[in-house]
């Protein structure tokens, strides 16, 4: 061990006497990025579930599919519920500037859809792309980072699959999603609100967009829609968790 490596050693460790390592979920002392507790509360997507887009479906048929449009992506699915702990996480990561959660719940998403299988081998071999949502421009700016670049990571790193950022960008802006009915997010979000920046590299290719949240599946349709319309061949959707 170097002199240098043993000075950082003794630095951080004496930082963690003074400033115990906490919990970015729920600051509890002495553990590390997610604690156990909030990881354990992570709740999946209870079965049977809607074969399109992928929310509980007991009894069928499925009441989002069929007060909607068909929809533009062919899939979608959600690693787990939009509740408690990964709730509380989603909004530091969103809203409390907790950047570090990013990669650590992206993560968590892409063990959940690999590792456990929310989509099966056949549609992983047809993948070409994955894409993050793009957000509203001003979040963008105020956040200083698109949370759906940091959770899309971990996926691209684990399944081998390319990720391309900055491929398409929201260009219209309107109310906030979550202060929304779900009639007024259809109308409030469409196609045209997102412009595909690089239409050659996504011509022919089957994409899967990530996103943190999937509400009425609104914002997920409209992207896709505009993908489609650009030239991808189909788009699969793979969110962190789903939630009315």
């Amino acid at each position: 061990m170097t002199a240098g490596t043993l000075g950082r050693n003794v630095w951080e460790g004496l930082l963690d006497l003074l400033y115990p390592p906490r919990c970015l979920i729920c600051g509890a002392e002495g553990e590390v990025a997610v604690c156990e507790t909030c990881h354990g509360e992570f709740t999946p997507i209870p079965l049977p579930t809607c074969p399109v887009c992928g929310r509980p479906n007991d009894p069928p048929p499925c009441r989002f599919c069929t007060d909607t449009h068909p929809w533009a992506f062919v899939a979608a699915r959600a690693a787990s519920i939009y509740e408690g702990p990964l709730r509380h996480g989603i909004h530091e990561l969103k809203y409390g500037g907790k950047e570090g959660l990013g990669e650590l719940l992206g993560a968590h998403l892409a063990n959940r859809f690999v590792a456990d299988g929310l989509f099966p081998p056949a549609v992983w071999d047809r993948i070409d792309l994955i894409l993050p949502m793009p957000v509203d421009p001003r979040h963008r700016r105020h956040r200083g980072y698109n949370q759906a670049d940091l959770l899309a990571r971990p996926v691209a790193e684990m399944t081998g699959k390319p990720l391309l950022t900055n491929a398409v960008r929201r260009v219209r802006s309107g109310p906030a999603q979550v202060s929304l009915t779900a009639a007024a997010r259809r109308a409030n979000v469409t196609p045209e609100n997102f412009q595909v920046t690089k239409p050659t590299e996504l011509a022919g290719a089957v994409i899967l967009l990530v996103d943190d949240v999937f509400t009425t599946g609104t914002t997920a349709d409209a992207c896709a829609a505009a993908l489609v319309r650009a030239g991808a061949a189909a788009v699969y959707v793979a969110a962190l968790a789903a939630g009315d």
